[in-house]
């Protein structure tokens, strides 16, 4: 027979496990932090995050963080990266520029990338996604 100290124990456990799943594949603040935490402070766009929104990847794995601001010094810009697996990739030349430490997707491995749903090599797919067709 299971004491009840185990079974509270076994509960508390896979409550907590559920949890982190939850938080983690759920919480568009922490794909957010992701991004923040790379920024290279200060540059040259005066970005730190703060305005930064999120959406769920809807061709695959991934969260998709964005400034939904387009204007950075009088010219348009779109400032997009992708956070997979607990790692952000920037994808486009501009949000390249701001975490410039971050890799490119063409840089991760093709199985895991696939997943995602979008091109490595271009982000004219995502830019659609959260900005609309220019």
């Amino acid at each position: 027979m299971i004491s009840l100290n185990k079974l509270i124990t076994f509960f508390i456990l896979v409550s907590s496990c559920l949890l982190h799943s939850y938080v983690f594949a759920n919480d568009d603040h922490y794909a957010r932090g992701v991004v923040i935490q790379e920024l290279q402070l200060p540059n040259k766009l005066q970005v730190g995050g703060r305005e930064f929104k999120t959406k769920i990847n809807p061709t695959g794995e991934g969260v998709l963080v964005y400034d939904p601001r387009t204007r950075f010094n009088g010219i348009k810009r779109n400032l997009i990266w992708l956070v997979l697996n607990d790692t952000a990739y920037p994808l486009n030349g501009p949000s390249k520029m701001l975490t410039p430490h971050l890799k490119w997707p063409r840089e991760v491995p093709e199985r895991e990338w696939a997943k995602t749903g979008l091109s490595p090599f271009n982000a004219t797919e995502a830019i659609e996604i959260v900005f609309g067709k220019s």
